[in-house]
């Protein structure tokens, strides 16, 4: 393989499209992003979703740490009653039934949003 040199380098202008967490009309932060509770969006018993998937959030935080070994995403969602709640995207086992598959697969499907600082 050659090397890139400085005649073929460039930098591009591109438009990107940010999409934000709102609440009312403020930006969601971080502290209020911690707030939110926690819970699987997929129901163990039947491996249905239990509520509408609306995008991820990568965010790490030491709080987390008893998750040692855990991806940064979180997957952001509404329950059946309205109510929002994110999800840890982690490798786990429960009940010898394994849902990575399903999480990496709603990564693929979803996009991607930001939360402020």
């Amino acid at each position: 393989m050659e090397a890139v040199t400085i005649k073929q380098a460039l930098i591009k202008e591109t438009k990107v499209t940010v999409k934000n967490v709102v609440i009312g009309k403020r930006q969601l932060t971080q502290r209020v992003f911690r707030q939110i509770i926690e819970e699987y969006i997929v129901d163990e018993s039947t491996g249905e979703l239990r509520g509408d998937a609306w995008g991820y959030v990568n965010y790490f935080w030491r709080a987390c740490g008893k998750y040692a070994d855990h991806s940064t995403n979180h997957i952001l969602w509404i329950n059946k009653n309205g109510e929002l709640r994110r999800c840890l995207l982690r490798t786990y086992n429960y009940k010898g039934k394994i849902y990575e598959h399903t999480y990496r697969y709603l990564l693929t499907k979803l996009q991607q949003l930001y939360i402020a600082v």
